[in-house]
């Protein structure tokens, strides 16, 4: 069985979290070129050892012209859209919840 080596891009939303930071290890142990889009405040802790391997971008996901430029620059041939609004106890914050999920 051959494994897949491919320098193809593939860009993840949400890759700091738990499934989020597993699938990058993979992602990388295939071959791929990863390309995280974070917010600021991530806390980088699951992803230490495989840093220097990513590409990051800290694009809001709601600013929509920041997030086309960025996703022009990266060309992904996939996007996994792992990332979510997290503040579920505001239940004012429901319009942010549905615009980045």
């Amino acid at each position: 069985m051959s494994s897949i080596i491919t320098r193809e891009s593939i860009l993840v939303t949400g890759g700091g979290g738990f499934i989020g930071a597993n699938l990058v290890r993979k992602l990388l142990n295939l071959g791929y070129s990863v390309n995280l889009i974070l917010k600021r405040s991530t806390n980088y802790w699951r992803l230490k050892d495989v840093l220097p391997k990513l590409n990051i971008y800290t694009t809001d996901l709601l600013d929509i012209v920041g997030l086309k430029k960025t996703i022009k620059k990266i060309k992904p041939c996939i996007i996994f859209h792992l990332a979510t609004y997290s503040d579920y106890r505001n239940k004012n914050a429901s319009s942010e919840m549905a615009d980045v999920n």
